[in-house]
């Protein structure tokens, strides 16, 4: 994806009304096929965002809201990785064994949070 694709995502998901989405589901029942604005401090509905022709369709656009954003930090947090990869790789003694180790380790460590396997 190029960084104008997301970009538009990014835009999109912020235009989108604010805060919680929810189709009750999991507190009414499982057959609520539209989706709402949820306020916590109320516990109440708000403006209604879809209605959809089917659960799981409801489920995947409430859920949208906080999944995009998500998605998006991770392929910001991943695209700098590679950055500080091709900068390393780059920039340092490829030759060196030592070194090679040194940018793998990070490398983990960065992706994985240091669990290697």
């Amino acid at each position: 994806m190029t960084k104008e694709q997301i970009e538009a995502i990014r835009k999109r998901a912020e235009a989108t009304t604010e805060g919680e989405w929810t189709n009750f589901d999991d507190v009414l029942c499982e057959y609520v096929n539209e989706v709402y604005e949820y306020d916590r401090l109320t516990e109440g509905i708000g403006e209604r965002i879809a209605v959809c022709s089917t659960i799981k369709d409801a489920d995947f656009i409430a859920n949208a809201r906080e999944d995009i954003p998500a998605l998006l930090a991770e392929v910001e947090r991943l695209r700098t990785i590679i950055d500080d990869l091709l900068y390393d790789m780059t920039n340092e003694d490829c030759t060196d064994q030592f070194v090679i180790n040194q940018i793998h380790a990070e490398l983990i460590e960065k992706l994985l949070g240091g669990d290697t396997h």
